[in-house]
């Protein structure tokens, strides 16, 4: 139990101790009456007010929206600043809610339901306790305190009073915070599935990549899409070959360059942040890595193995074809493909339609333009007039691809008169 005397720039004066917990009356340096009459509540001294506000602007609202200056100064009045000592747990697994917590100096922990293992760290600025309070259920973690923790804590009642009903899923809410589920009220594999889906749609390397290609890739991974690493972990060493890629999509690490000798420290987490992508370059240059990465507190890791990207890029080639090289005069698709309902891109180079002798009819596409066969087309083939660069897709994926977007339309050649 701490020392009812320790001071601190935040929770120096008067309080009230149970158990472990220190909790603030109004002074002047914790907070004071507001000289409102008509607001009960308290007025934060200006480091706690900052860091609380912090915490507020992050909560992912509906719409993307951020909570306003005013209703931030109005919740500001009804939070109380409380201390836990070092190992004392803030909030149970399981628990009735007991409201919104947000760190306003120390850190904090989110253990297993056990407590023989750390999930995830928290520090300065991080908040918890929200997802029970705003879907009216049990506590879905347990968190403790790491060090003397200075916690600025929004009850129940009065949260939900202040704060608006949130209109999103819970398992939006977990994806838009990132956290790793904690809880039987989200199904974890699916949760796990479209926060990595979310995160790689954001990186670099896979920014070309369809949505299909993407579900494909993330259902390969395995043993989980998210792989947690422990503080002081190594993920990747000089000279390890170029066979993976890791996504780092929470936490902090440092990275060091072998080249220059530069030390990186990284810190994802925070909503917007987008995810660290380490060891791509391998995939273009098939070289060594050049980095070393060690984790510095828990971090959620999206783990892809080079053979499982070319596992679905050759699934994928093979349902929608490879792109084809064609020179003069060559036939690039024969009419029994043009009836079988087969779409040809041009990416470089141009093409012609020839029908038989007795139609007279040409029709010709361009780089950039995709042929779409129509039933009149009887034998007619496709010639390339120009060094060519085509892409086939065959007509039974084309057929499927309508049935899901009946609302697609393509354009097809005039018929001749």
């Amino acid at each position: 139990m701490g020392n009812t005397n320790e001071k601190s720039p935040l929770n120096d004066g008067l309080t009230d101790e149970e158990g472990g917990v220190r909790y603030s009356r109004s002074n002047s340096l914790i907070s004071t009456r507001s000289q409102n009459p008509d607001v009960n509540g308290h007025v934060l001294p200006p480091l706690a007010f900052q860091r609380v506000r912090r915490c507020l602007m992050r909560l992912p609202l509906q719409d993307g929206r951020q909570m306003k200056e005013e209703a931030i100064e109005r919740v500001a009045k009804h939070i109380m600043i409380e201390t836990y000592d070092s190992g004392k747990d803030i909030v149970m697994k399981g628990r009735p809610t007991k409201g919104i917590f947000m760190i306003v100096e120390g850190s904090a922990k989110v253990m297993s339901e056990k407590g023989d293992e750390v999930l995830a760290n928290l520090g300065e600025g991080d908040f918890f306790g929200e997802i029970s309070l705003l879907f009216d259920i049990p506590c879905t973690a347990r968190v403790q305190a790491d060090a003397n923790c200075v916690l600025a804590h929004l009850e129940p009642s009065s949260a939900k009073r202040l704060l608006r009903k949130v209109r999103m899923d819970i398992l939006d809410w977990f994806v838009s915070r990132r956290y790793l589920p904690t809880s039987n009220v989200v199904d974890t594999e699916r949760c796990l599935r479209r926060m990595t889906f979310t995160s790689l749609r954001s990186c670099p390397v896979f920014e070309d990549w369809g949505e299909d290609s993407l579900k494909t890739l993330i259902l390969s991974l395995d043993p989980a899409p998210v792989v947690l690493y422990q503080p002081h972990t190594t993920v990747l060493c000089i000279n390890d070959p170029p066979t993976s890629i890791y996504v780092i999509i929470r936490g902090s690490a440092i990275i060091q360059d072998n080249e220059s000798r530069k030390l990186v420290t990284i810190n994802v987490g925070n909503q917007g942040d987008d995810p660290v992508v380490i060891g791509e370059e391998g995939q273009y240059l098939e070289n060594k890595t050049s980095l070393s990465v060690t984790t510095t507190t828990c971090c959620e890791v999206i783990y892809i193995k080079e053979e499982w990207i070319l596992n679905t890029l050759d699934e994928h080639l093979a349902l929608y074809g490879n792109p084809q090289e064609y020179t003069v005069n060559d036939c690039a698709c024969i009419s029994e493909e043009i009836n079988a309902g087969c779409l040809v891109l041009v990416l470089t180079g141009e093409l012609e339609l020839v029908t038989d002798s007795q139609m007279r009819y040409v029709y010709t596409v361009s780089e950039g333009e995709v042929f779409c066969p129509g039933d009149w087309m009887g034998s007619g083939q496709l010639v390339a007039r120009s060094d060519s660069l085509t892409f086939k897709v065959d007509g039974s994926v084309v057929s499927e691809t309508f049935e899901k977007f009946p609302n697609c339309k393509l354009q097809f050649p005039p018929e001749p008169p």
